[in-house]
């Protein structure tokens, strides 16, 4: 409590501990301890300690903002992932609480913003979180180039640090490379394009109100890092982002001259380089052996449309009322964010995503239109244009970095009315 006793704002204190809960999202995700059986993440620490400081403070304000009713438009998304396990576990014999837990508090420390926090921290949180994100993606594409240069024998395996934090690991699938995708610091390449495309949609939302070419290299870089991972859902995903940005905004016609041709010259010398000492048929096999035979000549596709999602759906038969419980620990490897959350709660849990989509969408249109905190209207819709895509190969929704940018963009909707400026003058 002594901590909280102070003059100054709950914010002061929760701030550079919800930044530090940010950067090990994005770069020390896999990481953690476990403790009787039980794994646990250094972000899942720092998140106990995040509700913590928060639970304590909300009980001795005892009030909250008129704004968390935007919450609304999560709120059947997150009861979903909060009750169905608890159920699950009267169907199962099995318990499945943990479920519900991890639920709470990857939810929460964000649920917080909506209470403790104003126009003024927000906009000193967001500065902050601005410079993680240039900090984080710095270290993954560092870790990344080092891998693929491994990889490829330029550079000798002692140079990996993530074999050194492989013995820190909590996931028992981890390991230091992931063939010849990069996979940075987390599991695999899918989830550093996740990154990736996070970054990128909010480095290029940014150059909407502020055009600076510091953003247009942070936007390159986060690319990068989505090419390396050759994630085909994350790279579809950023050409649709990106294509939007150029049709769509409010920038003037030089800017977007200038960012196509900063992009385009960037990626076209990335690729020459990659042609010359890596190989695109190496790096690129998955995609050269689409366009050489089509869907019917991708595998991982092939595998999942003929066994996994059959499977599924045949073993759903037994489930009226959908298994409940994570669908994984019934069926198995299931590779669709869709068909997961369509098979624990059939048609209750479909409805509740396609609310928290249709929210999310509508809620940024709202905020582009009105003028008023374009950057992260854009950032929401950015984030939607992924997860519509993403989802259908793997469940992106259930990881603690995606929760976080999109709570935390609707948290800066609500609470930061401010007209924005670009180049010096306001919006038209």
């Amino acid at each position: 409590m002594y901590i909280l006793n102070k003059k100054r704002n709950v914010t002061y204190y929760y701030t550079p501990i919800l930044c530090f809960y940010l950067f090990t999202l994005i770069c020390l995700y896999p990481f953690g301890v476990e403790i009787g059986g039980v794994s646990l993440r250094l972000s899942d620490l720092i998140s106990l300690a995040l509700v913590l400081i928060g639970s304590i403070y909300l009980l001795k304000i005892g009030k909250v903002k008129k704004e968390i009713v935007l919450l609304l438009i999560i709120a059947p998304f997150f009861l979903m992932e909060l009750i169905l396990p608890i159920l699950g576990s009267l169907m199962h014999s099995d318990s499945f609480v943990v479920s519900s837990l991890k639920t709470i508090i990857t939810y929460l420390p964000l649920i917080f913003l909506f209470i403790f926090y104003d126009n003024n921290s927000l906009t000193v949180l967001d500065k902050k979180i601005e410079n993680v994100l240039k900090v984080a993606l710095i270290t993954q594409l560092i870790a990344s180039l080092v891998q693929i240069l491994v990889v490829f024998n330029y550079l000798p395996r002692e140079f990996l640090i993530q074999e050194i934090l492989e013995q820190w690991s909590v996931d028992h699938h981890y390991d230091a490379v992931d063939g010849v995708r990069a996979s940075g610091l987390t599991n695999n390449g899918i989830e550093l394009s996740m990154i990736g495309i996070l970054i990128f949609g909010y480095f290029l939302s940014k150059l909407n109100t502020d055009f600076r070419i510091s953003y247009l290299i942070y936007v390159f870089s986060a690319l990068t890092l989505i090419i390396l991972s050759t994630t085909r859902a994350a790279i579809l995903a950023a050409v649709i982002i990106f294509l939007a940005h150029v049709l769509f905004s409010r920038t003037s016609f030089k800017s977007k001259v200038k960012t196509i041709t900063m992009l385009t010259t960037s990626i076209l010398v990335l690729f020459f380089i990659i042609s010359r000492y890596l190989g695109l048929e190496e790096l690129f096999y998955r995609f050269i052996r689409i366009t050489e035979g089509g869907l019917t000549n991708d595998f991982s596709y092939n595998y999942r449309n003929e066994v996994l999602w059959p499977h599924v759906l045949e073993g759903l038969r037994s489930y009226p009322v959908g298994t409940l419980i994570n669908p994984y620990n019934v069926f198995g490897v299931i590779d669709s964010g869709y068909l997961s959350y369509y098979a624990q709660g059939t048609f209750l849990f479909t409805i509740a995503f396609i609310i928290l989509v249709i929210g999310c969408l509508f809620l940024g249109g709202v905020s582009v239109m009105k003028k008023t905190n374009v950057h992260h209207g854009l950032f929401l819709i950015n984030i939607m244009i992924y997860v519509l895509i993403a989802m259908y190969f793997y469940n992106l929704m259930r990881l603690p970095i995606v929760i976080f940018f999109i709570m935390y963009a609707i948290a800066n909707i609500a609470l930061c009315k401010k007209k924005e400026l670009y180049e010096g003058k306001m919006l038209k």
